[in-house]
């Protein structure tokens, strides 16, 4: 196959197609719960996806982070991840000191 070809194909696919299931899973736990942010020990992310390994969990959050589908943001002592837009809503109050 040419280069340019392969190229194509892998542009016109979605980034999060190429996910693997359990990332695409929690990705779109992070995605019915927009404008919120939750640490790694949030009870809610556990509820949601309980079938799965709370390590396994920590691994997607950590791996989505990696790839640019998921952001971070330390506040205190805890680190909270988010959809990056909500991350950056989330940086700018705590910047402003309010909301």
């Amino acid at each position: 196959m040419k280069i340019k070809d392969i190229i194509k194909q892998n542009s016109e696919k979605k980034a999060s197609d190429t996910l693997p299931p359990l990332q695409k899973e929690v990705l779109g736990f992070f995605e019915q719960h927009k404008g919120e942010a939750f640490s790694y020990n949030d009870a809610k992310i556990y509820e949601e996806l309980n079938d799965k390994k709370p390590t396994a969990i920590g691994w997607s959050i950590w791996s989505l982070e990696r790839k640019g589908f998921l952001a971070k943001k330390k506040v205190g002592r805890k680190t909270y991840h988010g959809l990056p837009e909500d991350i950056k809503r989330l940086d700018a109050g705590l910047k402003q000191g309010g909301d």
